[in-house]
């Protein structure tokens, strides 16, 4: 369902043909133009730009992060060299997407799956699952982040977007449980992360007690998640 770093790698700069799927994570709006950082499948970043006096105004109606958009005609735009593109939007893709009068953009429904544990998780699908603080959260950028164990003692990054996350979140601490309605995972190097926003967070009201040292179930950057050496040798 969603674009792979191998499928947007491969569009070619200035092309008014281009398509990606992916999931939005950030939103940057100013008088004359709106950009969004979505992620691919694989854990990338790409950006999609339309000028507001330019385009139909395509991309308005869906501008919430946790969105799934399917781009269709889109120009693949090189970065301009007086501007890093790549460093500022942490993308590995030497363009972005602009939104013309010919594009299309549509919402993609998302399947989530139910999952009791953390190494049932593949990168780039949506889950439902709950997870155990181990640290209060900090607010990273925008978001709240803390990190957080399943009952099988595997570790995880989660970060909340929304808004009143100090209200909602701010005097929770280790052993809070909370279920993730909706949460994106993601794979970065060697961690997983889970992405979900601050309506789609159940505070579950009790605490619960993990291991103290929690293991990683994600060895190397992939798309699927990795067993650990016990669980592989069943």
């Amino acid at each position: 369902m969603l674009s792979c770093f191998e499928d947007i790698i491969a569009i070619p700069c200035g092309t008014l043909l281009a398509s990606a799927t992916g999931v939005i994570t950030k939103v940057m709006e100013s008088e004359k133009k709106v950009s969004v950082v979505l992620v691919c499948g694989s854990g990338e970043n790409f950006v999609v730009t339309e000028f507001k006096q330019n385009s139909a105004n395509a991309l308005q109606k869906y501008l919430s992060v946790g969105n799934v958009l399917k781009l269709q005609s889109v120009k693949a735009q090189r970065f301009n060299e007086k501007f890093d593109g790549q460093k500022f939007f942490q993308t590995p893709f030497p363009f972005e997407f602009v939104v013309t009068k010919h594009s299309k953009i549509c919402l993609v429904k998302t399947e989530v799956l139910a999952a009791k544990e953390f190494t049932q998780l593949v990168a780039g699908r949506f889950y439902k699952i709950k997870c155990v603080l181990t640290t209060p959260f900090s607010l990273i950028g925008e978001m709240f982040a803390a990190i957080v164990g399943d009952l099988c003692g595997k570790r995880a990054d989660l970060f909340i977007s929304g808004e009143k996350l100090p209200e909602m979140f701010g005097q929770l601490d280790s052993k809070d449980q909370l279920e993730l309605k909706r949460c994106f995972v993601k794979i970065e190097d060697e961690c997983m992360q889970l992405n979900v926003l601050a309506s789609d967070v159940n505070v579950c009201g009790c605490k619960v007690t993990i291991g103290d040292k929690l293991v990683t179930p994600v060895k190397r950057k992939s798309d699927e998640a990795i067993l650990s050496p016990q669980s592989a040798k069943k």
